[in-house]
């Protein structure tokens, strides 16, 4: 399968909790996942682990050539996956208790991030913590029903930079900020020792089946750009998925 420069393949499945986990994984992770996997003690959590990884390893193996369980990752010390060898293709990962997803580039960083629609309440209540103070100014200039709706855009739009960046959102979300200023669009502000050039970087939100997701990356996006393509568990071609909505 090819990937055309300045194009993102948007792979994304699914998390089904039906299907045989120990059968799967045991055909398509590697030690170390298998490891991770077993130590998981929650249904729920089994599932999304196994598959966020299946999907990332089925897509991948459709540019390298290989089958998935041949395809072999690296982690950075804040746990950002790469292939490894190194190659061309670069790619993140996210998911939620419904939905997991996988980014894919040749041009260059790319990260993704998934939420549910229904979050941004939940993340209001915990904007102190994890937004920027002009973040904040620029949210309470909202109407308050408005807030959450914007409340998760902007979660989900650090959460998918600081993944492409390879950061922790825990630790750094307060040096980056995604601010409006009344376009419609958001530009990132960030600290210089979190990104010196912020003009680089390119963002879009995508209302996808009850969920928000947010990308990341260092080509501009086209009206055409992202292309989206199913899996069906455990291990198919791609299939032509629902058309998203994009913001």
């Amino acid at each position: 399968m090819q990937i055309k420069a300045k194009e993102m393949h948007l792979w994304w499945c699914r998390v089904n909790h039906q299907h045989h986990p120990e059968m799967m994984a045991e055909r398509l992770l590697s030690d170390e996942e298998r490891a991770r996997f077993k130590r998981l003690h929650a249904a729920g959590k089994r599932a999304e682990f196994l598959m966020s990884r299946v999907l990332a390893r089925t897509a991948l193996s459709h540019y390298l050539n290989i089958p998935p369980e041949e395809v072999n990752f690296k982690r950075t010390p804040l746990g950002k996956p790469s292939l490894d060898p190194p190659c061309h293709i670069e790619f993140n990962l996210s998911n939620t208790s419904k939905l997991a997803v996988c980014i894919i580039s040749a041009s260059g960083p790319v990260g993704i991030d998934i939420e549910p629609l229904g979050r941004g309440g939940e993340i209001m209540e915990i904007a102190d913590i994890f937004f920027s103070g002009t973040e904040r100014e620029e949210l309470a200039t909202l109407d308050p029903r408005s807030q959450p709706e914007r409340a998760l855009s902007l979660w989900t739009l650090k959460e998918a930079f600081l993944k492409a960046k390879g950061l922790g959102i825990y630790s750094e979300a307060e040096k980056i900020a995604f601010l409006y200023r009344g376009t419609g669009r958001p530009g990132l502000a960030a600290s210089p020792d979190i990104e010196p050039m912020p003009e680089r970087w390119h963002f879009k939100n995508i209302d996808f089946m009850d969920h928000r997701i947010a990308l990341a990356a260092t080509t501009p996006f086209q009206a055409s750009s992202v292309r989206f393509v199913a899996l069906k568990p455990p291990v198919a071609m791609p299939a032509a998925s629902e058309q998203p909505s994009i913001l």
